[in-house]
């Protein structure tokens, strides 16, 4: 079968996406005005000439169309709604799959009326809306779409990479306590208590520094821990990457900053840490949170709907104010003080990525569900 995937091709997600068609051979074309990280599809990279973010998308599915035209796909998937999604729409060839990411559904319908007509124009064309959260399927109803239209699947991940048995194992010193960084939990005695000190255990924070994942309340709350000696791990990757350097310099917080990863040195960085921390102002499904999860690093996330789906408070994580951090940093002090609550945790999260967030069954599912859309046309 033949597949236009329509997306951004710098994404790890969209690469993840094409090459999961590509292994199950679909003849895979993805078309994109990013440039590619690489992939196993047949590539076609545009290259707009327009500058105004919102107008090339628009302006370079002229192209796209004749393109795809001369492909003849049996089925069209596009990847976020307000740009690669209006494309798709504009292409105006069916079946159209439009898959929604989370804040292009969450955020833009609130800042304009033509960001609303839009999304409405774009999801009314669709065949089949992919979410990868119950909560953004709510939203995508919002906009008049009923649930019979609506395929919600996790993303998910690899478990062959993000694994808590890949997790390392701290060595001790003739008194017991962890001697490297590579120590996932603080040492505790009999009655789960901690003891010793909290130094050499991990906390990080790995979304990129956009505004929309609120880094700044990562760095503050870390200002007020720092009489626990953790490591501070966070992404480099974002336009914030010099507001946050300065903020972490004033502040005092000494914070190892690190580029984006191939995933299996992403996943030992997940899997070397005590704490996974999120700000996020928005999300669907954060597939970094699932990883976390997987990876058996205790999640401490922002307690917003997208979140609230896989963390219950206090259980397998925690949830936290999106401005307060101080609450924040009290939260993550008694994560680290607390070694039963982060076994447990790691428990009850290891049941839960396997019941639901594994990559290959939930793709399994988006793929027969484009099966049966172009065998029923």
């Amino acid at each position: 079968m033949k597949i236009c995937v329509l997306g951004d091709a710098s994404s790890v997600h969209i690469k993840r996406w094409v090459e999961y068609f590509v292994s199950k051979n679909w003849d895979v074309h993805l078309f994109s005005l990013e440039k590619s990280i690489g992939t196993s599809a047949i590539e076609h990279i545009f290259h707009s000439r327009v500058n105004i973010r919102w107008l090339k998308y628009p302006v370079s599915s002229i192209k796209i169309k004749q393109e795809i035209e001369q492909i003849d796909p049996d089925i069209i998937n596009s990847h976020f709604v307000p740009n690669y999604g209006l494309i798709g729409a504009l292409v105006n060839k069916h079946p159209l799959i439009i898959s929604c990411w989370g804040s292009d559904i969450l955020t833009p319908p609130h800042k304009t009326f033509l960001h609303n007509i839009r999304i409405r124009f774009v999801l009314g064309m669709a065949d089949l809306i992919t979410t990868d959260a119950q909560m953004l399927t709510d939203a995508v109803g919002g906009f008049g779409i009923t649930r019979d239209m609506i395929l919600t699947v996790p993303m998910g991940l690899d478990n062959t990479i993000f694994n808590p048995a890949n997790r390392p194992v701290p060595t001790q010193n003739v008194s017991g306590e962890p001697t490297c960084s590579d120590a996932p939990v603080p040492t505790q005695n009999v009655s789960g208590e901690c003891v010793g000190n909290t130094a050499n255990l991990t906390i990080v924070h790995l979304r990129a520094l956009e505004p929309i994942y609120n880094p700044e309340l990562f760095v503050m709350a870390c200002a007020l821990i720092k009489q626990e000696k953790v490591k501070i791990v966070m992404s480099s990757a974002g336009s914030l990457k010099d507001k946050i350097s300065m903020l972490a310099n004033k502040l005092g917080v000494n914070i190892e900053f690190i580029p984006r990863l191939p995933q299996n040195e992403f996943a030992n960085i997940l899997m070397a840490a005590t704490i996974y921390v999120s700000g996020s102002l928005s999300d669907s499904t954060s597939v970094t949170l699932l990883e976390a999860m997987a990876c058996g690093a205790f999640p401490i996330v922002s307690d917003i709907p997208g979140n609230r789906e896989w963390i219950i408070d206090g259980e397998n994580g925690y949830l936290v104010p999106i401005d307060n951090p101080k609450y924040l940093a009290d939260k993550i002090v008694k994560a680290l003080r607390n070694p039963k609550l982060l076994k447990d945790a790691r428990l009850r999260n290891d049941e839960i990525i396997h019941q639901h967030c594994l990559w290959e069954k939930n793709m399994m599912a988006i793929e027969a569900a484009f099966k049966s859309i172009i065998n029923n046309r």
